[in-house]
């Protein structure tokens, strides 16, 4: 009777009460990618990266994994694993035309920026000259998600995640610790391979290079988050409250803030460390990064300020925009690059910045107005569907 009442537990996991943090944060994070991909503006030095090692962009793949986490795990749980890789994988492919969206309608910007108002320093700044040099071949690129102009780049990203996603959770649900174990190897030993010049990556081609953000290192966050969803969907959370690791969390956020504030460059002692440990590389999503954003959502997770941002309508706008990550982050993505080029026309001043970045932070919103709007229209049963940035 017990085996019978375990199995169906297992099965059929408890409704999950959705946290309105997870969207909160979740729309932070895309305002503040926004802001972060217009370099030199009046507001970026008070953005999360001015924080500590890591950005939003760490952030953001944390919580996509917490939100696939919860958004399939009932379905893997039932032992319809084809389903989950249909569902993902079509997410996966949403991805795919919506970057491919981005990217025209980043091009089109350029264009015009580049040929009529002589913005030539955009193409060094975006990594245009494939496109100028050999139009045919950057375009097959474009296709193949092996040629990334500059600040377009995380929706290729979220995509191979997304495409991986439905064997982290068939593992997940056969033993989670494996699943981190598998992951976490997986990371470090791309790490000790970067250092040997051994690159585990996907091309860029028709550069030479590589991705700028390597889904196979920064597949071991997205996990982590992962992890994290399918726990509170099950109701068995995947981490519990420690003061030690409380305490710890807290002096390496402080000490990291303190770090990056005061432009110390490489951590103390670092000839002496590890080499997992010697830079801060966001391509290979190095252990200091790692280490901080983990930090920071174990201590938003367990510090009670945080349950405030659930009870009170004035983060409504942000919310709403985590909601709605996708829309918003491609348009996002589109503004961040057209401020690039007007900036680079018009000489910026404080004021221009503030009009501007809060002219384009009313889009956004807009668009998750419209968004929302659109899905209650075409989807009455809003709740049977996953939100965010793979919605």
């Amino acid at each position: 009777m017990s085996s019978q009442s375990d199995t169906n537990d297992r099965v059929q996991p408890p409704p999950a009460k959705r946290d309105r943090r997870l969207d909160i944060f979740r729309g932070f994070a895309v305002l503040t990618i926004f802001i972060n991909h217009v370099p030199g503006n009046a507001f970026e030095h008070y953005t999360s990266r001015n924080w500590g090692f890591s950005d939003a962009a760490e952030a953001f793949v944390l919580m996509s994994g917490i939100a696939v986490g919860l958004a399939y795990t009932g379905t893997f749980l039932r032992g319809e694993n084809f389903v989950g890789l249909k569902k993902m994988w079509e997410r996966a492919f949403k991805l795919y035309w919506s970057h491919l969206l981005v990217v025209a309608a980043c091009f089109v910007i350029l264009a015009v920026s580049i040929s009529v108002f002589d913005a030539e320093r955009m193409i060094r700044a975006v990594s245009l000259k494939p496109l100028i040099e050999d139009p045919a071949r950057a375009s097959i690129g474009v296709a193949l998600l092996t040629y990334q102009i500059g600040y377009v780049n995380i929706l290729p990203l979220y995509m191979m995640l997304l495409l991986m996603a439905p064997g982290f959770m068939w593992i997940a649900t056969k033993n989670k610790w494996a699943l981190l174990l598998i992951s976490g190897l997986v990371w470090y030993a791309l790490h000790a391979l970067f250092y040997e010049r051994i690159y585990i990556n996907m091309p860029n081609w028709p550069h030479n290079g590589r991705w700028f953000l390597n889904p196979f290192a920064w597949q071991f966050i997205f996990v982590i988050g992962l992890l994290g969803g399918m726990g509170a969907r099950t109701g068995k959370a995947f981490t519990s409250f420690n003061p030690i690791l409380y305490g710890l969390a807290l002096a390496y956020a402080i000490f990291a803030f303190y770090w990056i504030n005061q432009r110390m460059g490489a951590l103390p002692f670092n000839d002496h460390l590890p080499t997992i440990m010697k830079d801060f590389n966001k391509a290979y999503l190095s252990l200091p990064r790692l280490l901080h954003v983990l930090s920071l959502a174990y201590l938003v997770i367990f510090t009670k300020w945080p349950s405030w941002l659930g009870a009170t309508r004035l983060w409504d706008g942000l919310e709403l925009m985590g909601k709605h990550g996708l829309p918003v982050f491609a348009v996002g993505t589109v503004l961040s690059i057209f401020l690039q080029c007007f900036r680079s026309i018009v000489p910026p001043t404080f004021w221009m910045d503030a009009i501007l970045f809060s002219l384009g932070i009313w889009i956004q919103y807009q668009v998750a107005i419209f968004a929302s709007k659109n899905k209650k229209r075409n989807s009455p049963t809003t709740a049977k569907s996953p939100n965010g940035l793979i919605a």
